[in-house]
C-alpha cells in the first residue's frame, strides 16, 4: 500500500508538481543592458519550496535556506520507495488535498512572460482559495516585471515612466545598478530636473571603483551642464585613490572643453556676446593646450580671438600652431589665419606674403589674395596712388574677380588718372548691374569728365542718378554763385532768391575823390542817388534798370594850366573852363545762368557834358570747368580818370565860333579772357590777358595790353567761404602816353610800362548768414615808365610833355558789407582806399534795399559788386 501510495503520488504529480523546468543561465540581456539576477535560479527556488534542500543544493546540504547558489541545480531524480524500519508501526498515508498545477507558471517565469505569470496566479488564486502560490515566484515575477519596465522605458527614452518607476523602487538605481543610474540621472536632466539629476551623479561618482566613477562621468558629460560636470569631476578626483584616475578625470575636463570650444568656433551666426564667451573658455584652457602641445586646440582657439577681435592673441596662438606642428594641416591653416589677421589689421603686404606659404590650391587661397590685393589698391587709392590702386585692383581681379566695392574704386582711379572714357565705360557698366548712390555718382563725374553728356542725360532717366544729378546741379550753382540757377532748380535752397532773381529797389550814394591836378586829373565822382530796380526774367534770368545821378568835379583850373589849345591868349580864358558836370547815366543789365554765365549791360555816359553822351556796354560769357572756371568778354567802357576822359572838355582859349572845339569821351574798345584753375586746391592759379583800343573824339588814339598772373592759397579759415592769400605779377602798357589835357590829349594814366609785382589777400565769409563781408588788401613794388609826350599830338610843334620814371610802393584796400535788417530790408557799404607814387583813390558808399520776398539771409550777390566797379 505504501509502494502503490508512493507510486501514484509521483505518478499524479499532485503534490510533486511534475518535471521542474530545465536549468538555464543565471542573466539576461535586455537591449544593451546587461542584468544580473541576485538570488536563486527558478529551478533552485522550486526545490526549496519542495522541501528538498539536498536536492536543492547538493554540495552544500546545509546551506541556509535563500543563500544563493553558484551553480545550476541538477535535474529532479525519479522517488524512490523506502522500507519502514522493522518494529516501526507503517506510517498513515492521507490524500493531500488538491492544488492547482504550478508547471505552466514556471514555464512563463522562464520565459520571462512575467505578467501572464502575476495574471495566472490571480486566477488560480480564485479557483482556489486555499491554494497559495510559491513566495520565491511571485518575487521572481514581480522583481523580473519591474526590471522589464525600466529596461522599456530605458530604450524607448520614457524619461518621465523611469522617474516614476525609480520613485516607488529608489533602492533599484544605487551603485548596485550603475547603469539604471545613470539612466535615472539623465531623465531628470532632460527633464529640466537639474538638481535631482545633479544629486543622483553626485551619489553614483563616489560609487565604490575607480572604474565605475569614470563610468559615472563619461556617462554624465552628455547631460549635464558643463559647470555642474566638472563640479563632479572634482569630487570623483578627491575621491579616487589611483594618481591615473584623476589624471583621466582631468583629461576628460580638458576634452571637454576643448568639445565645446570647437562647437563655439563653429557656430557660423554668432553675436559679440558669443565670441567673448569663446574667448574666455579658450582662456581657462591655455595652460592645458600648452601643455599638452595641442596644434589642433591653438588654432581652434587662434580663431576664437580673431572672431573676438583680438588680433594680438590670434596671432601668438596660430604662431604657436605652426610652432608645435609645422608639417601639419594645421600649418596651412595656421599661415591662412596669419594672413587674416594680417588683413584684419590692414597690414595687406604681409596678409599677402602669408597667402603666398599656402599650398597650391588650398582652399580660399585665390580670395585671400585677392582681398589682401583689393586692401593694397584700397590704400593705395586712398593715399592719391592712383595709377597704383589700378593696377592693384586689376591683379586683384585676376584671383576669381573682384566685388562691387573693389570695382567702384578701379573706376575712381581710372578718373584720377585722366581716362575718363574708360571710367565712364566702368561706371556705366556698375550703374546699369545695380543703380546705387556710388555708381551714380561715378556715372555724373566720369561722364561730364569724357564729354558724354548726350548719355549722361539717357542715363539720368534712372533713379538715383536722376536725383543725383538735379542735387548736383543745385550745389554746383551754388559752389559757382550761379544763384539764378540754384533759384531755377529748387526755390528754397539758401533763399536764393536773394539781391538777384527776387523783385528789389535799391538806392544807393557813393562818392569817390582821386588825387591830381586842380582842373585837370583831380576828379571828385559822385553818384546820388543811384537808383536800381530788379526783376525775374525766365527761370534762371534776371532784368535790372539803373538810374545814376552823376555829379563830377575836377576843382579850379588855374591860370596858365596846359590845356586846350595852349597857351591861353592875351586877355584871358575866350569861355569859362568846364570844372564841374552834373548828369543822368542810364545803365540796362541782363543776367542768365542757365548753364554758362551770360550778362549783358548797356548804358550812356553822363549827359552834361559839351560832348553828347555815347553808349557803352559789356557782353560777357563764363564757363564753370572741371578744372576751373574761363571767362572772356568783349566790352565798350568809358575811362573814368579825369573829366577830359569821362565827358570832355571844350577849349576854353579858343572862341568855339573860330573853331575852339570839344575834345574828350574816351572809351575803351576790347576783349579780355581771365582763366582760374581751381583743381588743384586749395592752391588756385589765375591769369589774364586784356587788349583794348581807346578811341575819344579829337583824341589821338591809343591801344592797351594788360598782362596779369597770380597764384593762391586758400587758408580754410573757419566762417569764411574762401581766405586766399596770394601773390601777383601785372604789366601794363600803352602804345602812347595821352595824359595831358591838350588838344588831341585823352587825360588818362596810359604808362608805356607799369610792372608790378606783390601780395594779396582775398576774402569773404560764409554764405547764408544773416550778415556777411568781402575784401581785398594787397601790397607791392611798382616800377613806372612813361615817354615823353608831344604837346599837341595832332599838330606837333616841338614841345613835349618829359619823360616819368620811377619805382615806388603802392597798396590797396577794399570792403565791403551787407546786413539783413528785416525779412524784407538789406542795407550794406562799401569802402575803397588805393595808394601808389604821385596817386591815391578814395571811395566810400552805402545802399539800402527793400525786397518784394521775405529772406532770411544774405548771399555774396547781395553785395554792391557791380556799382562799386562803375564808379572806380
Amino acid at each position: 500500500m505504501f509502494l502503490a501510495s508512493g507510486l501514484a503520488l509521483a505518478t499524479e504529480g499532485q503534490v510533486n508538481p511534475g518535471t521542474a523546468p530545465p536549468p538555464r543561465p543565471h542573466s539576461k540581456t535586455h537591449g544593451n543592458i546587461m542584468e544580473y539576477r541576485e538570488g536563486p535560479s527558478p529551478n533552485l527556488l522550486y526545490f526549496e519550496e519542495m522541501g528538498d534542500t539536498k536536492a536543492a543544493n547538493p554540495s552544500s546540504p546545509t546551506r541556509p535556506r535563500g543563500a544563493p547558489m553558484r551553480q545550476s541545480a541538477p535535474a529532479l531524480a525519479k522517488p524512490q520507495v523506502l522500507a519502514a524500519p522493522r518494529g516501526s508501526a507503517a506510517p498513515q498515508i492521507t490524500a493531500a488535498p488538491k492544488s492547482p498545477n504550478t508547471g505552466k507558471l514556471w514555464q512563463l517565469l522562464e520565459q520571462e512572460r512575467y505578467a501572464e505569470v502575476l495574471a495566472e496566479i490571480d486566477r488560480l488564486r480564485a479557483r482556489h482559495p486555499a491554494w497559495r502560490p510559491p513566495r520565491a515566484m511571485v518575487s521572481l515575477a514581480k522583481k523580473g516585471q519591474f526590471t522589464q519596465r525600466v529596461n522599456e522605458a530605458i530604450a524607448a527614452a520614457d524619461h518621465q515612466t523611469l522617474v516614476q518607476l525609480a520613485s516607488s523602487h529608489p533602492g533599484e538605481f544605487d551603485c548596485r545598478h550603475l547603469a539604471r543610474g545613470h539612466a535615472l540621472a539623465e531623465a531628470h536632466s532632460r527633464l529640466g530636473q537639474g538638481v535631482d539629476a545633479r544629486r543622483i551623479a553626485l551619489r553614483l561618482v563616489q560609487c565604490p571603483g575607480d572604474e565605475a566613477r569614470v563610468v559615472t562621468l563619461e556617462k554624465s558629460r552628455s547631460w549635464l551642464p558643463a559647470e555642474t560636470w566638472e563640479d563632479l569631476v572634482q569630487v570623483a578626483s578627491a575621491a579616487s585613490v589611483s594618481p591615473a584616475t584623476r589624471h583621466r578625470a582631468q583629461r576628460l575636463v580638458y576634452e571637454a572643453r576643448l568639445q565645446r570650444l570647437r562647437a563655439a568656433a563653429e557656430i557660423k551666426e554668432k553675436d559679440a556676446r558669443e565670441d567673448t564667451r569663446a574667448a574666455l573658455l579658450f582662456g581657462t584652457l591655455e595652460a592645458a593646450v600648452e601643455e599638452n602641445r595641442d596644434a589642433g586646440a591653438a588654432l581652434s582657439g587662434a580663431w576664437i580671438y580673431l572672431n573676438a577681435g583680438d588680433t594680438a592673441r590670434a596671432a601668438l596662438w596660430f604662431h604657436r600652431a605652426l610652432q608645435w606642428d609645422p608639417l601639419a594641416d594645421e600649418a596651412s591653416q595656421a599661415h591662412g589665419g596669419l594672413a587674416y589677421v594680417a588683413l584684419r589689421e590692414r597690414r595687406f603686404a604681409d596678409a599677402l606674403r602669408e597667402a603666398e606659404l599656402l599650398p597650391a590650391g588650398a582652399t580660399g587661397l585665390a580670395e585671400l589674395k585677392r582681398d589682401a590685393l583689393i586692401g593694397e589698391g584700397g590704400q593705395a587709392y586712398a593715399e592719391g596712388r592712383f595709377q597704383e590702386a589700378f593696377d592693384l585692383m586689376t591683379r586683384a581681379g585676376l584671383n576669381g574677380g573682384l566685388p562691387r566695392y573693389a570695382s567702384t574704386i578701379q573706376a575712381w582711379s581710372l578718373l584720377k588718372i585722366g581716362r575718363p572714357q574708360e571710367s565712364a565705360d566702368h561706371f556705366a557698366k556698375l550703374f546699369l548691374q545695380q543703380p546705387d548712390e556710388e555708381s551714380a555718382e561715378g556715372v555724373l563725374q566720369s561722364h561730364r569728365g569724357a564729354g558724354r553728356e548726350s548719355e549722361l542725360r539717357r542715363l539720368s532717366s534712372i533713379e538715383p542718378l536722376q536725383t543725383l544729378l538735379k542735387r548736383s546741379l543745385l550745389q554746383q550753382a551754388i559752389n559757382e554763385k550761379r544763384f539764378l540757377a540754384a533759384r531755377s532748380l529748387r526755390t528754397d535752397v539758401l533763399d536764393a532768391s536773394g539781391a538777384v532773381g527776387t523783385p528789389r529797389i535799391s538806392v544807393y550814394a557813393l562818392a569817390r575823390d582821386k588825387a591830381g591836378n586842380s582842373g585837370l586829373s583831380a576828379l571828385h565822382h559822385e553818384l546820388q542817388p543811384a537808383s536800381e530796380v530788379a526783376h525775374v526774367a525766365g527761370e534762371a534770368g534776371e532784368l535790372q534798370l539803373r538810374l545814376d545821378r552823376v555829379l563830377l568835379t575836377s576843382g579850379a583850373l588855374p591860370d596858365a594850366a596846359q590845356v586846350g589849345s595852349f597857351p591861353r591868349p592875351p586877355g584871358g580864358y575866350t569861355r569859362a573852363p568846364l570844372t564841374r558836370v552834373a548828369g543822368w547815366q542810364p545803365r540796362l543789365f541782363w543776367r542768365n545762368e542757365a548753364l554758362a554765365v551770360w550778362s549783358f549791360d548797356l548804358g550812356m555816359t553822363p549827359s552834361g557834358g559839351v560832348i553828347a553822351t555815347r553808349p557803352y556796354g559789356r557782353v560777357a560769357r563764363t564757363t564753370h570747368e572741371t578744372w576751373g572756371q574761363l571767362a572772356a568778354a568783349v566790352f565798350v567802357e568809358p575811362v573814368r580818370e579825369s573829366l577830359l576822359s569821362y565827358v570832355g572838355l571844350h577849349d576854353p582859349y579858343r572862341d568855339p565860333n573860330a573853331g575852339g572845339v570839344a575834345w574828350g569821351r574816351v572809351l575803351r574798345n576790347g576783349a579780355e579772357i581771365r582763366a582760374l584753375r581751381l583743381a588743384e586746391a586749395p592752391w588756385s592759379f589765375g591769369a589774364r590777358l586784356r587788349r583794348e583800343r581807346l578811341l575819344g573824339q579829337g583824341v589821338a588814339n591809343n591801344t592797351r595790353t594788360a598782362v596779369d598772373a597770380t597764384v593762391g592759397k586758400d587758408l580754410k579759415l573757419d566762417g569764411f567761404d574762401y581766405a586766399v592769400l596770394g601773390i601777383g605779377v601785372s604789366s601794363d602798357q600803352y602804345d602812347k602816353n595821352l595824359s595831358g589835357f591838350t588838344r588831341g590829349h585823352g587825360g588818362y594814366f596810359s604808362p608805356q610800362r607799369y610792372v608790378r609785382a606783390g601780395l594779396a589777400f582775398d576774402f569773404m565769409t560764409a554764405e547764408n548768414q544773416r550778415w556777411m563781408a568781402r575784401g581785398r588788401a594787397t601790397v607791392g613794388r611798382v616800377s613806372k615808365s612813361e615817354n615823353e609826350t608831344p604837346l599837341f599830338p595832332f599838330a606837333p610843334d616841338g614841345r613835349v610833355s618829359a619823360a616819368n620814371r620811377g619805382v615806388g610802393n603802392d597798396a590797396g584796400v577794399e570792403v565791403s558789407g551787407v546786413w539783413r535788417v528785416t525779412d524784407h530790408v538789406q542795407a550794406g557799404l562799401a569802402f575803397s582806399r588805393s595808394v601808389s607814387p604821385q596817386f591815391s583813390s578814395t571811395t566810400a558808399g552805402l545802399f539800402v534795399r527793400i525786397l518784394m520776398h521775405s529772406r532770411k539771409n544774405v548771399l555774396s550777390a547781395d553785395l554792391p559788386g557791380q556799382i562799386m566797379a562803375d564808379i572806380n
